[in-house]
């Protein structure tokens, strides 16, 4: 039940639709991005027919490759990525500023900036535990394809979650307890990653996530009224490993500092 609950609510962003067109200052964000990243799919599209003739001009290749790769490619992935979440923030404060009836006063003291380090420290735990799983014979494949769909949905309620002064274990947890719900929100990402490749999948994503930073102001209210477990003091579930692989990289950091 959640699971097709979580999928409804996914997929019903016409509303969100309705606000990036409606709403100038976002509507030229988003189309700036889009222009960007079909840049990028028709350059990537253009080194596909090019690669054909690897075979017949294999050493003017290699160094067609190494120079695309280098000066093209690379960067140009580079830019859109950090465009994509550029845009991201604009339209999530512009969201904030002139959408949302209810001001909340995000003031972070240390301790909340420390902790949200340590979150980031996890959440990059969480993409090297992706990989690792990613090679696991047989349910390798089909375990990184749902830990990425849950790995993207954080990231989109990240920024409706610090809206609502979710901090930390708090924020883990939330996910954790309603799992089924959150897979189904994020099924688009993964019909979008079980069948392309790298630069659409990274075109696709990147479009959509703005899109789902600004529906999550939608859903978790609902999902914080119905919460009703208590916050786990354990890492439970998927985050069980990243806890545990981030408490090992900042006990090893200490470490070295002492010994320094």
């Amino acid at each position: 039940m959640d699971l097709l609950l979580g999928f409804k609510d996914g997929i019903s962003i016409h509303k969100i639709i309705y606000i990036f067109m409606n709403d100038k200052h976002i509507r030229e964000k988003y189309l700036k991005l889009i222009l960007l990243l079909f840049i990028f799919c028709i350059i990537d599209l253009a080194n596909s027919y090019i690669s054909k003739f690897k075979n017949n001009y294999f050493y003017f290749y290699v160094i067609y490759f190494i120079f695309y790769n280098l000066l093209v490619y690379i960067p140009l992935f580079l830019f859109s990525f950090f465009m994509s979440v550029n845009v991201t923030n604009t339209i999530n404060k512009r969201f904030i500023d002139f959408y949302l009836t209810e001001k909340k006063q995000n003031i972070k003291t240390i301790s909340k900036v420390s902790t949200e380090i340590h979150i980031f420290i996890i959440f990059l735990m969480y993409v090297v535990f992706l990989n690792m799983i990613f090679f696991i014979p047989f349910v390798g494949y089909y375990l990184f394809l749902v830990l990425s769909i849950l790995q993207y949905i954080y990231y989109c309620l990240d920024y409706g979650m610090n809206y609502h002064n979710i901090y930390h274990i708090k924020k883990m947890s939330l996910i954790s307890n309603n799992i089924l719900y959150f897979l189904g929100f994020g099924f688009v990402f993964g019909i979008i990653l079980i069948n392309s490749n790298f630069t659409i999948a990274h075109v696709s994503t990147s479009l959509m996530i703005p899109i789902y930073v600004v529906k999550s102001y939608f859903i978790l209210p609902k999902i914080l009224k119905r919460e009703i477990k208590e916050y786990s003091k354990y890492m439970f579930s998927i985050f069980v490993v990243p806890y545990w692989l981030s408490n090992c990289l900042i006990e090893f950091c200490f470490d070295k500092i002492k010994k320094d």
